[in-house]
């Protein structure tokens, strides 16, 4: 069986700086070749010259910006699908409308981590949707609940769930390595709070200086720390308004290699959400270093997390802060978290996920 995964145009496969979708992507490419299957993934963008050539991954050059781009991105992945002519599957990752690209002999699956598209409220763009979306094979949601959110918005459409994966057999980091990185930050390990994603308002990173804020009020000395790019769905800005939180520190996008020690020597790890968090992959990541979670009570959170933290009411920056500083202070709490965390997180095993979508391309 041959398969072509195609992404979201924001940024190219294999970057440094990569979203969560990209990965999903990448690590479902290697699954699958690994279970014998011919597995690639189209980027959306030109890749560094030695990843591409390693891993072989092909590249389409986009010249145009967003809504545009997509379009672009979907009408050249279906030349190179017709050039290519023995793709049996097409697994779309967050592009709804490529079904309408594809060959009438390709079949497509569809992953959704967000149902509510680009001008989906319109009526008659909502109706397109509703046609694209009919037209896959399967349509897989990343939680039990973007699939009941899914199905309301989509009533006619049916779709399944198969959970984003975390790689849980991850090494940890050797000491030298955590130094050299944490220096890098100016950072001390488990002495601070971390918050890794998008800096934006979805996310609630406006909300980390009064969560520190009251931290404090507690009498927690933990230094809060924020890593990602800034921006609302890959619309990444230059400067960062958020530097006025002088007790927040803003590390800004933080290389892939950096990740691991960033969550593995984080004391708790904080995902406040206030809206559309239908997995929150950065959940598992960080439940897979051993890191305690406090996130919101939002959308698929709950599923990710599992036992392995503790849940907020949205917006509520009080109680996030009050988990946070019972755990911080509780060192035998932060290992039973830990342990309950990596229990948990055995059931979103790449290897696991992949079969799952192996056997919906055979449907």
């Amino acid at each position: 069986m041959k398969i072509l995964h195609l992404v979201p145009t924001e940024i190219p496969l294999l970057s440094k700086f990569g979203g969560a979708v990209q990965k999903r992507a990448i690590e479902l490419v290697f699954q699958q070749r690994i279970s014998g299957e011919e597995s690639l993934a189209l980027s959306p963008g030109e890749l560094d010259s030695e990843d591409a050539n390693l891993n072989n991954f092909p590249y389409v050059f986009l010249r145009l910006n967003r809504p545009f781009r997509d379009i672009e991105y979907m009408y050249k992945a279906r030349r190179f699908i017709k050039k290519s002519s023995d793709i049996d599957i097409v697994h779309v990752h967050g592009l709804p409308l490529m079904s309408l690209f594809l060959p009438k002999q390709v079949k497509g699956l569809l992953t959704v981590d967000y149902f509510r598209y680009r001008g989906s409220g319109n009526r008659f763009l909502h109706q397109l949707y509703l046609v694209a979306l009919k037209k896959y094979t399967v349509i897989a949601c990343v939680s039990e609940a973007c699939l009941n959110d899914f199905v309301e918005f989509y009533p006619s459409v049916k779709a399944t769930v198969i959970y984003n994966g975390v790689s849980s057999d991850q090494r940890e980091p050797q000491p030298d390595e955590t130094a050299k990185i944490l220096n890098k930050y100016g950072l001390v390990h488990n002495n601070y709070v971390l918050y890794l994603g998008r800096v934006c308002e979805q996310k609630g990173s406006h909300l980390l200086a009064k969560i520190q804020e009251e931290l404090s009020s507690l009498g927690g000395d933990l230094e809060m720390v924020a890593a990602g790019p800034l921006g609302q769905f890959g619309a990444i800005l230059d400067s960062v308004p958020q530097k006025r939180d002088k007790n927040v520190k803003y590390l800004g996008a933080v290389h892939d290699n950096d990740v691991q020690v960033l969550l593995h020597s984080a004391r708790v790890f904080v995902l406040p959400t206030i809206r559309d968090e239908m997995f929150g992959m950065v959940i598992p990541e960080a439940l897979a270093q051993g890191t305690p979670v406090v996130a919101s009570r939002l959308g698929g959170i709950p599923e990710a997390l599992g036992d392995g933290g503790y849940l907020f009411e949205v917006g509520d920056v009080k109680e996030c802060a009050q988990l946070i500083f019972n755990i911080s202070e509780d060192a035998s709490l932060r290992k039973r978290l830990s342990e309950d965390g990596m229990r948990h997180i055995q059931k979103f095993s790449w290897a696991e996920i992949s079969n799952c979508y192996l056997h919906s391309y055979k449907v």
